[in-house]
């Protein structure tokens, strides 16, 4: 452990949270409890646990990991960096991948070999790469985001490798989804991958995984201040500008893909672009009747050119030819904004006609209309 938080240091890492597990406990149930204690922290974004592997031959190491994939995956804003077996032989750690294969596996990533570092004395010198690499995690998002693939990223504090693997191997284990420790001439220890241990395209990629968790991290937070808030039109529009102008500017950074902000984060994938619902806009309504001696419609329009506003809601009525109402709609929050009535034309045997221009606040069909509508439709087809 000690090892692990001195790596994630020497690496750039800015903030290390050490949650201690109980010895007298069994493993698994220790790691249990550990991991339900650390939801407490709010700011964790990266799981380790090397200590996990002080006795990499157990049986119960692969249920730990899995332990901690499930942990990243319940939470939905964590991301675990596991080791691999203090293994020579590559083709184990291979098999230590597909073990752990499954829908979590978009939520950890597994790393080999071990590093071999100074300060060890009489013990072995190799110890679990987990730290490190978290450091190298947080120098690559200090530098440049968490939508970089943290990789080809240098591993400092670092003497050697437990194991040299060559090209072939690199290439064979990336192909199973292990992402390696290579030692390059002139170039140091680095990171050679970034592959998470989902065997979906979707979640292949460290960075693209992690991007997801960060957006879903942040509209968590937001959405968290408008609790309890009025669900009316102006919550939803300010849900709408919040999101757009956060993703817009992931998208202005280069963290989201796309020719146009639309195509970044309203999707594009599959060959088709998903869109969300904009808001709803509705036109006005215009009623118009022939004149009567009812004066309600002016009356309406005349209170409220005058400062006395009243808004009202109605319905508009679909008749057929018997006068029967077939359909109807409800409309809501309306208001006049114009009103036309006849041209008082003597010579003209045309009936006067008065007009009355409504803005509102959207249309609704009623159940019964609807039924209505149904059943006249029935009523006609049955009449065939």
């Amino acid at each position: 452990m000690a090892h692990a938080v001195r790596g994630f240091f020497e690496n750039d890492g800015l903030l290390c949270y050490v949650v201690p597990l109980p010895h007298s406990a069994p493993a698994v149930d220790a790691l249990r409890g550990g991991l339900e204690r650390s939801n407490v922290l709010d700011g964790v974004d990266l799981v380790c646990a090397p200590d996990v592997m002080r006795e990499a031959s157990r049986p119960d190491v692969a249920t730990m990991q899995r332990e901690i994939l499930e942990h990243c995956w319940s939470r939905g804003d964590r991301f675990a960096v596991l080791d691999g077996l203090p293994e020579p032989d590559p083709v184990k750690v291979e098999t230590q991948r597909a073990g752990l294969a499954g829908v979590h596996g978009g939520f950890g990533a597994l790393y080999y070999p071990w590093l071999a570092v100074p300060g060890r004395g009489s013990l072995p010198p190799y110890v679990p790469p987990c730290g490190h690499v978290a450091g190298a995690y947080s120098r690559s998002d200090q530098r440049v985001g968490v939508h970089k693939a943290p990789a080809n990223e240098v591993i400092d504090g670092v003497l050697d490798l437990q194991v040299r693997l060559t090209e072939a191997q690199v290439g064979q284990l990336y192909a199973h989804g292990v992402n390696c420790l290579r030692a390059l001439v002139g170039r140091g220890i680095r990171v050679w991958g970034a592959r998470t241990l989902s065997d979906g395209p979707a979640q292949r990629d460290v960075n693209a995984r992690r991007v997801l968790s960060t957006i879903g991290r942040w509209v968590e937070r937001f959405m968290t201040l408008l609790v309890h808030e009025p669900n009316d039109v102006r919550l939803w529009v300010r849900i709408m500008r919040e999101v757009a102008g956060y993703l817009d500017g992931l998208f202005q950074r280069g963290v989201l893909k796309g020719d146009t902000a639309e195509q970044a984060y309203f999707g594009g994938v599959n060959g088709f672009v998903h869109k969300l619902p904009g808001p709803a806009t509705y036109a006005n309504l215009v009623l118009s009747h022939g004149l009567t001696a009812v004066g309600t419609l002016w009356n309406w329009y005349d209170d409220t050119t005058k400062g006395v506003v009243q808004r009202r809601n109605g319905t508009i009525m679909l008749l057929n030819p018997r006068q029967i109402p077939v359909m109807w709609w409800n409309f809501r929050n309306a208001l006049p904004v114009r009103w036309t009535g006849p041209t008082f034309n003597a010579t003209s045997d045309e009936v006067g006609v008065e007009v009355l221009e409504l803005v509102h606040e959207g249309l609704s069909t009623p159940l019964l209309g609807q039924a209505a509508a149904l059943g006249h439709g029935a009523a006609g087809m049955a009449g065939r």
